[in-house]
């Protein structure tokens, strides 16, 4: 449903109109509980005249006029899952009162995948635990590395899985082999010749430069990381450059659900 944009907070604007057959008069809009108490008052004037039981939702629509998108959008959606009547317009004002945006998502989240036999209230309660994200899979994704303080403490064992050791090994064996190779010849250059045929160390960075030079590149990027200790200790944030973003996203997918919401895209870790 489309509705035309109110600058001003989460407030819906919404319009009572009469159903056929029941003899009301008027159109009202309401956009908070004493103009929703004004409005539901002349309609009972109205049925009292003709001595009959006003009965909201048997007599009247519901429909939204003007509001934020967010607010809409949870509004509409209430509204078609028959939770939002004329009768519990009033549970709209009392719950959702100074809602963030990311609580109407909750709610809409609840709504939407959750379902719920209740109303309004139950809907608010069922959405208290929810942690909706603002954005998409990938972008949820990141900022869930992030927040647990990088990849190793995000992945834990399954680091190997999306971790480039191919790209980093190749990206790190010019430097592993000149540090290797500087190794050798500080070592020569304070040998003689006859010291360097027996000296231990030097024919353990001789050995350490051509055990470098036969690893393959992922062999390579795998000794690197174990020397240091992880992935997270030897990269820090550049660790992000060679994580597989793709193959991680993908499988993360499958624990948590991404939907539209306000216009903008969430995520959200399913139940």
């Amino acid at each position: 449903m489309s509705a035309r944009r109110n600058p001003g907070g989460n407030a819906v604007v919404f319009q009572l109109l009469p159903k056929r057959g029941h003899g009301l008069r008027g159109n009202f809009k309401v956009s908070d509980e004493l103009e929703l108490d004004a409005a539901l008052q002349k309609y009972q004037q109205q049925t009292k005249a003709k001595h009959k039981r006003f009965d909201a939702d048997r007599m009247l629509n519901l429909e939204i006029w003007d509001g934020d998108d967010a607010a809409v959008a949870l509004a509409d959606r209430m509204i078609e899952a028959r939770l939002l009547r004329p009768s519990t317009l009033e549970q709209w004002y009392d719950e959702l009162d100074g809602a963030r945006e990311d609580e109407l998502a909750a709610m809409f989240y609840a709504v939407e995948f959750l379902g719920t036999s209740g109303d309004l209230s139950d809907v608010r309660r069922r959405a208290e635990d929810l942690r909706p994200f603002e954005g998409d899979t990938r972008a949820f994704a990141e900022d869930f590395v992030d927040s647990a303080g990088g990849i190793g403490a995000a992945v834990g064992d399954r680091v190997n899985y999306y971790f480039d050791y191919e790209k980093f090994g190749s990206d790190a064996r010019s430097d592993e082999e000149s540090n290797a190779q500087a190794q050798i010849e500080e070592l020569e250059s304070s040998l003689d010749e006859e010291e360097q045929e027996d000296d231990p160390d030097l024919e353990a960075a001789r050995e350490n430069l051509q055990r470098i030079e036969q690893m393959s590149d992922r062999e390579l990027g795998e000794d690197v990381i174990d020397s240091i200790g992880s992935i997270d200790d030897a990269l820090g944030a550049n660790a992000e450059s060679y994580f597989d973003w793709d193959a991680y996203t993908r499988d993360l997918a499958h624990d948590v659900t991404e939907f539209e919401f306000g216009g903008s895209t969430w995520t959200i870790l399913s139940e």
